[in-house]
């Protein structure tokens, strides 16, 4: 009997560590292209029940691609929160604006990041999609960016931080839409086979002109240039 309650205390007791886990975070802002079906599908199949497993409250999805007023709403909220363009992913989840995954973030990294405590801001960045994924990049607004392998747990990368965080210094300026340019330009050459990746082209070259001058709308009917573009 006394093993029965002990064991009956214990399972209780783990429910209640899930059940709160995340409970910190409310709510997630997912901004994506919803062309490009790969984006869409692990959206929708892997990432939202991880979330929602991990107590998220509110999740809204945002298709930035198709409505102007959301790339305008992406490039702010990037601005603000200081996420520099190198780091900027083909699809984006702000949680709480204290989590900020860019890319196909492993799953292992975003719970983990879930239980722990000792960050106030921190980004993840893993753009691949497919099987050939060797890496992940991780940075808590100072300091320098750090890579690690895509198994490597990232508490790994917060007890570096730890140790460090008051010796590291943050970013003294921000970039400027003259310093955006040639980055997002080089990255469309390289990427321009991928389709996915020149829409992602297009929104970063909308974020230079917004507003400064009316931008035509466009349409993706999938991950090409436009419409009735490649598939």
């Amino acid at each position: 009997m006394r093993v029965k309650r002990v064991s009956f205390l214990l399972a209780a007791l783990l429910s209640l560590v899930w059940s709160t886990q995340g409970a910190g975070f409310r709510q997630a802002t997912i901004y994506y292209n919803e062309a490009c079906a790969d984006c869409a599908h692990y959206i929708d199949e892997r990432l939202t029940p991880l979330l929602k497993e991990l107590g998220v409250k509110e999740i809204i999805k945002k298709d930035f691609i198709n409505d102007r007023s959301v790339r305008k709403e992406l490039v702010d909220k990037s601005s603000r929160l200081g996420v520099p363009p190198e780091l900027q992913g083909h699809f984006t989840v702000f949680i709480d604006e204290r989590i900020v995954l860019e890319g196909h973030v492993p799953e292992g990294v975003i719970r983990d990041l879930f239980r722990a405590s000792n960050y106030e801001k921190i980004l993840v960045y893993q753009d691949l999609m497919g099987e050939k994924v060797a890496s992940y990049k991780v940075w808590a607004f100072r300091g320098p960016v750090k890579e690690y392998p895509i198994d490597t747990p990232i508490a790994e990368y917060l007890s570096w931080f730890a140790a460090h965080k008051d010796e590291l210094e943050p970013p003294k300026e921000l970039w400027t839409t003259r310093q955006w340019l040639p980055l997002i330009v080089s990255t469309g050459l390289l990427d321009g086979i991928n389709p996915c990746a020149f829409a992602v082209l297009l929104f970063f070259i909308a974020f230079l002109f917004t507003g400064t001058q009316p931008l035509p709308e466009f349409q993706l009917a999938d991950c090409g240039v436009g419409p009735g573009g490649p598939t």
